[in-house]
């Protein structure tokens, strides 16, 4: 079950529009996003560190959980 909610996290952020080397600039990632399934609220540091939680809008469809990354210092990935 948690993979599949993995999945369609990462299959997400594959559909949010973003240009090459915009992320420190002039864009982040702080927000709310929305998708069909889930609400996913991100908060991005200075530093180019991310963290965050998702939550299915159905408990019965899936488990919350947190994701944390980093932004490469190219703001490509």
């Amino acid at each position: 079950m948690k993979y599949g909610i993995l999945c369609c996290v990462i299959a997400f952020f594959m559909f949010i529009p973003i240009g090459v080397g915009a992320v420190h600039e002039d864009m982040d990632w702080n927000g709310t996003w929305l998708s069909e399934n889930f609400e996913l609220t991100i908060i991005q540091a200075e530093d180019g560190n991310v963290t965050g939680s998702y939550r299915p809008y159905n408990p019965m469809s899936g488990d919350p959980g947190t994701i944390q990354g980093t932004i490469e210092s190219d703001g490509n990935v």
